[in-house]
């Protein structure tokens, strides 16, 4: 097979595409964006900027990649956005380049799935193996792990992170960040289960390990965070995944979800 652009498509000079390219009608693909072999760009797209798209990708109709971010102190720079390979992002998606006081770099990782509707803002980070389900939206400078899975219609408050394989929750929200390995629901957003014990036990996590991370987060649950954290910390030499709890809670500036209570609307 060879590199098939529609007739009706746009490709502006400069733009690098790739072997085994197919680009439908009506999309547009500005100078500067490259894009890699076994890519599919369907009809209606407009990709732009400073963009870089893996190999492998799928990218839905009516997607919008690379346009300018949503920052009122945005002046033009030649910041980024760089899609990994394998990467499938669904109909009607958009996703904005970088700032540079935000390190001037969008990034989606490897194997990810945004699906319809979802919103990726400036600056964000999402890991390997990402889901975001529909009408999703993250604001700037969000941060989501690998693996992490993201129900329908959540809306994350900048600077906020999702830790490694946790699950989210449809129709909720969150300004503080989401610990790995959890299942949050409820609006706001609560730590509902220590353990998304599905996600790990498909991500091959052992009986001994998913228990250790139950018990560490019972510990952050019943006493204060640093001196839990120290106690989780004496157990990290046998099982090395709780060194991602401790992290996580040491490097979250806007604070960590709590824990649920009786009292909390989870509906």
């Amino acid at each position: 097979m060879t590199t098939t652009i529609h007739q009706l498509a746009i490709i502006e000079k400069g733009a690098e595409i790739g072997h085994n390219v197919e680009i439908g009608p009506y999309a547009v693909i500005g100078s500067q964006v490259k894009i890699a072999e076994n890519t599919i760009i369907a009809p209606h797209c407009v990709i732009d900027g400073n963009t870089e798209i893996g190999a492998n990708c799928f990218i839905g109709a009516y997607s919008s990649l690379g346009l300018p971010p949503q920052d009122i102190d945005y002046k033009g720079e030649d910041t980024k956005l760089i899609i990994g390979n394998k990467v499938n992002i669904r109909e009607y998606c958009s996703i904005n380049k970088g700032t540079v006081k935000g390190g001037g770099q969008t990034i989606i990782g490897d194997n990810c799935y945004l699906m319809s509707y979802t919103h990726i803002g400036h600056d964000c980070r999402l890991y390997e193996e990402v889901v975001i389900a529909n009408n999703t939206h993250l604001a700037g400078h969000v941060t989501i792990h690998r693996k992490a899975n993201i129900s329908s219609t959540f809306l994350a408050h900048q600077h906020i992170q999702v830790g490694e394989l946790a699950i989210v929750s449809a129709l909720s929200g969150s300004r503080k960040s989401i610990p790995p390995f959890v299942v949050a629901i409820g609006r706001p957003v609560r730590i509902a289960r220590s353990v998304n014990l599905v996600g790990l036990e498909r991500a091959g996590f052992s009986r001994e390990t998913i228990k250790a991370i139950r018990e560490a987060y019972n510990l952050i649950k019943k006493n204060e965070t640093k001196i839990a954290l120290a106690q989780i910390a004496e157990q990290v030499k046998d099982f090395p995944e709780l060194q991602k709890i401790i992290d996580f809670y040491n490097n979250s500036p806007r604070g960590v979800i709590p824990f649920a209570t009786v009292e909390d609307d989870l509906s």
